[in-house]
C-alpha cells in the first residue's frame, strides 16, 4: 500500500476541500433563526473549530520540513489544540441537543471539558517541552513521549457519545440516533488506515459527519418551529372562537325573547331552530380544520331564519351559488352576513336586501356577501381605528388555517361587498384537513 503521508498535494488538497464544505456549514448554521437554540449556537462554534483544525493540519503539510518553525509550530498548536477543543466543543453540543428532548445532565461534557483542558495545556507547552510534538533539526514534525495520547482521546470521547446517546435513545428517536452514532462507523476505516494514513482521513471522515449532523439538526430547528406555528395558530383559534360564542348567541337569544311576546307557536319554532344550529355549530368548532362550505351555509340559514322572523319583509336573502365543492373554515361567513345585517340593512327604515354568492377561478374560491345598506367610508374608517370585531377574527382565521384572505369594498350609500378567498390545493378542491394547522 502506498505511503499517503508523503503526498502532500494530496493532503492539502482535500483538508482545503474538507475546510470549504465546513465553512459552507457555518454559513448554513449562522442563519438567523438557529443561531437562537443553544445546540446550533454550538454547532457552529464546533464547525468554526473544525475549519482552524483542518487549517492547521495543511499548514502543517506545508511547512514541514521547512524553515518557518515558528509556523510550523502554530500549525501543529492549531491542529492538535483544535482536535481536543472539537471534542469538548461536540459533547456540549450533542448534550444541548438531547436537553431540547429530555432532562439531562451536562456531568459528561464537564468531564470532558476538563480532560479537555489538560490536554490543551500539554498542547500550548508543547513547543516549550516536547511532550506531545517538537521540530527536529532539519525542520521536521516528531512526535513527543506523550503523543499517543492524541490518538487515545478521540476514541475515549467517543465512546462516552455513543454511551449518552443511547442513554437518550428514546428521546432522540431512530433517526437522530442512526444520525449520531455513524462517526463510531466512519472511525473504523480511519483507524485501519493509522499506519499509512493519518489523520487527513479522520478529519475528512468528522466533516462528513458533521454534514450528518447538519442534517439532524436543521431538520429539528424546522420541526421545532412548526411546532411552535402550530400552537400560536391553536391559542389564536381558542382566543378567536371564545370571542365569537357570546356574541352569536347574545344576538340569537334578542332574537327569540322578541317573539316570545310576538307569538308563541312561532317562537317555539325559532327555539328549534336555534337548537339546531347550536348543536350544529359548537360541533363545528371543536374542529380546527375546515368543513364543507355546503355547512357553512347551512349556519348561515340558521341565522337568516332568526333575523328574518325579526325584520320580516324588510330582510330580503338572494342566493347566486355557482359552487359549493370546497372547505371553508368554520364560522367563517357568518359573521360576515351577520355584520351586513347589522351594519347595511338594520338602520335602513326600507330595509334591504342581503345577496351571497359562490364562484371559482384557476387558482381560488370566492365567496361573496353583499348589501345594499347604508355603507361606509374605508378610509375613514382606518383612520378612526375603528374594526369589527367579527371580521377581524374571521379575516385572521382565514390566514391561519387555510392561508385566505378577505376583501372589503363599500362606499357611503352604495352598500357593501365583503369577498373570501379560498386558495385551491389538491386538484382544486379548496383545502383539506391536512392543510390546517
Amino acid at each position: 500500500m502506498p505511503d499517503f503521508n508523503s503526498m502532500r498535494e494530496l493532503n492539502i488538497g482535500l483538508l482545503s476541500f474538507s475546510a470549504l464544505i465546513t465553512m459552507f456549514l457555518l454559513l448554513g448554521t449562522l442563519a438567523a433563526q438557529k443561531r437562537k437554540l443553544p445546540f446550533m449556537r454550538q454547532f457552529s462554534y464546533l464547525l468554526l473549530t473544525n475549519v482552524i483544525m483542518q487549517l492547521g493540519e495543511a499548514g502543517i503539510c506545508i511547512f514541514d520540513g521547512s524553515k518557518h518553525r515558528a509556523i510550523l509550530y502554530l500549525c501543529l498548536c492549531l491542529s492538535f489544540g483544535g482536535g481536543v477543543a472539537l471534542m469538548v466543543l461536540y459533547t456540549y453540543c450533542l448534550t444541548s441537543f438531547i436537553k431540547e428532548k429530555a432532562q439531562v445532565s451536562y456531568r459528561l461534557a464537564h468531564i470532558v471539558g476538563i480532560v479537555g483542558g489538560i490536554y490543551l495545556i500539554l498542547v500550548i507547552s508543547s513547543p516549550f517541552t516536547g511532550v506531545l510534538f517538537t521540530i527536529d533539526a532539519n525542520g521536521y514534525y516528531v512526535d513527543g513521549p506523550l503523543s499517543i495520547v492524541a490518538s487515545l482521546l478521540d476514541p475515549v470521547v467517543m465512546i462516552a457519545v455513543v454511551i449518552l446517546i443511547l442513554r437518550y435513545r428514546k428521546a432522540l428517536e431512530v433517526k437522530g440516533i442512526l444520525y449520531l452514532v455513524s462517526i463510531s462507523v466512519l472511525s473504523i476505516p480511519t483507524m485501519l488506515l493509522w499506519d499509512v494514513w493519518y489523520p487527513e482521513p479522520e478529519y475528512i471522515m468528522m466533516t462528513l459527519y458533521f454534514v450528518m449532523v447538519f442534517i439532524l439538526f436543521d431538520g429539528e430547528v424546522a420541526e421545532r418551529l412548526v411546532r411552535k406555528e402550530r400552537e400560536l395558530a391553536d391559542s389564536k383559534y381558542a382566543l378567536t372562537i371564545s370571542q365569537i360564542q357570546p356574541h352569536f348567541i347574545f344576538n340569537c337569544l334578542s332574537t327569540i325573547k322578541y317573539l316570545v311576546r310576538k307569538d308563541q307557536m312561532e317562537a317555539m319554532e325559532t327555539i328549534d331552530e336555534f337548537a339546531d344550529y347550536l348543536r350544529d355549530r359548537m360541533d363545528y368548532l371543536t374542529k380546527k380544520c375546515g368543513i364543507p362550505f355546503s355547512d357553512e351555509l347551512k349556519l348561515v340559514n340558521h341565522y337568516l331564519y332568526l333575523e328574518k322572523k325579526r325584520f320580516g319583509d324588510k330582510l330580503h336573502i338572494a342566493y347566486e351559488i355557482q359552487t359549493d365543492g370546497f372547505m371553508v373554515p368554520a364560522v367563517s361567513v357568518q359573521p360576515i352576513v351577520e355584520n351586513a345585517v347589522k351594519h347595511g340593512i338594520r338602520g335602513q327604515l326600507e330595509g334591504g336586501t342581503i345577496k351571497i354568492a359562490t364562484k371559482e377561478n384557476e387558482k381560488e374560491f370566492l365567496i361573496q356577501v353583499m348589501d345594499d345598506g347604508a355603507g361606509f367610508d374605508l378610509k375613514e374608517q382606518k383612520a378612526d381605528g375603528r374594526s369589527h370585531v367579527g371580521i377581524s377574527n374571521v379575516e385572521k382565521r382565514l390566514a391561519l388555517m387555510c392561508q385566505g384572505s378577505l376583501e372589503i369594498e363599500s362606499e357611503p350609500g352604495e352598500g357593501c361587498c365583503v369577498t373570501i378567498c379560498i386558495p385551491k390545493k389538491r386538484g382544486g378542491m379548496g383545502y383539506e384537513d391536512t392543510d390546517c394547522r
